[in-house]
């Protein structure tokens, strides 16, 4: 995989839904709020074949809620994704990287555009975090901060929703945005936006020292 597939695999990991139906038939679909459309248009222009749907209705949290989607109905397309290791079922539980080479960094930008978030708090604290209900997702992200940034994480499911919510703070924060975003090309501008501001983040509380062990 090359920067862009795997960006794109790890958002529709995130946040996309294949849909079969019989005779090879079936869709890719990646539906986001209207304020989201700019990575609906540039996965319409990256990826052939492909057409945007917008609709509005009324949900459980808005009335006239407008979304836009992304959707391809190409056999080449699934196959791919399925070849690269994407679930035909159950992708909640059973989301993992790709089976095939990929670059890590495009691929956990994608998932955190399409299931996390990145922004500072009303305490001024900078964070970047991810949830998922996968425990391959789970192992793969932690394994990928010790290795890249020397964090050594731990997450159980919490007892709300049973999920994963892995959230890193402060300093690294600011740093795996900064590694995951600013260089690259293809990204969700809301989260690059917060990314870039997460740059110019000054700490106003002091360090915790470390207890030193006798």
């Amino acid at each position: 995989m090359n920067n862009q597939e795997s960006y794109i695999y790890g958002l529709l990991l995130a946040d996309g839904n294949i849909y079969l139906t019989d005779r090879n038939r079936g869709r890719v679909s990646l539906e986001l709020s209207a304020r989201d459309k700019d990575i609906v248009l540039k996965l319409f222009q990256l990826v052939p074949n492909s057409h945007i749907r917008e609709r509005t209705r009324d949900t459980n949290f808005k009335k006239g809620y407008t979304s836009c989607s992304f959707v391809n109905s190409q056999l080449e397309f699934r196959t791919w994704l399925f070849d690269c290791g994407f679930p035909k079922e159950n992708k909640t539980f059973d989301a993992a990287p790709p089976k095939v080479d990929y670059i890590e960094k495009d691929f956990w930008r994608g998932f955190i555009d399409g299931d996390g978030s990145i922004g500072i708090t009303s305490k001024n604290i900078p964070f970047l975090s991810i949830v998922t209900d996968s425990e391959y997702i789970k192992d793969a992200y932690l394994d990928y901060l010790y290795r890249s940034y020397g964090l050594k994480k731990k997450s159980s499911r919490n007892k709300r929703d049973n999920a994963f919510n892995i959230m890193v703070t402060n300093e690294d924060a600011v740093q795996i945005a900064k590694d995951l975003y600013l260089d690259s090309d293809l990204y969700l501008d809301r989260k690059y936006q917060k990314a870039v501001e997460l740059q110019s983040w000054v700490r106003t509380a002091p360090k915790r020292k470390t207890r030193s062990r006798a």
